[in-house]
């Protein structure tokens, strides 16, 4: 529906389209690197081109035989077969401030390049990191790893949703 000035939104039909594309393109995600065996940040390229080719009746199928995975490798929510997609809570790196510990919950920009960076610096959905320091306005985040400080771009502190790490948890 297209809205002057506003831009365009999904009717309702719309949106539940979108979102069996989304969760045929993250099944796919998790065959592909769960059973075939590709590379975490080629499986998203390769998915691409597997999710229109699949039915819903397949994409179900297929989550079945992967045990009904609740997220794709990168981390981002794998939509019920009814198509609504919930909200996990997480937010941008770049939204929160030192000190503070924080879960890596999903990758949201799904990019070759930066997938393979941030696989080769050991952050991946799962892994704790305790923010360091911060630059002002959109600038670098420097976040330890393990003992390992590692300095990223706000861009790319942008692409990393976490959510704090409660004491205890």
């Amino acid at each position: 529906v297209y809205t002057p000035y506003k831009g365009v939104r999904l009717t309702a039909k719309g949106r539940e389209a979108a979102a069996r594309v989304v969760r045929r393109h993250r099944i796919a995600e998790r065959l592909l690197a769960d059973i075939v065996g590709v590379e975490w940040e080629k499986c998203h390229e390769e998915a691409c081109k597997l999710e229109h080719a699949l039915s819903d009746e397949v994409a179900d199928k297929l989550a079945a035989t992967l045990k009904n995975p609740a997220t794709c490798p990168h981390g981002n929510v794998i939509p019920p077969p009814t198509g609504e997609i919930r909200d996990d809570g997480s937010k941008p790196l770049l939204e929160f401030s030192p000190p503070l510990r924080v879960r890596v919950v999903k990758i949201v920009r799904e990019s070759r390049n930066l997938l393979r960076r941030l696989a080769a610096m050991g952050i991946l959905p799962g892994v704790e990191l305790k923010i360091v320091k911060r630059a002002p306005f959109n600038g670098p985040i420097l976040v330890d790893l393990d003992g390992f400080q590692v300095a990223l771009s706000g861009d790319i502190a942008k692409s990393i949703m976490v959510i704090p790490v409660v004491d205890g948890a």
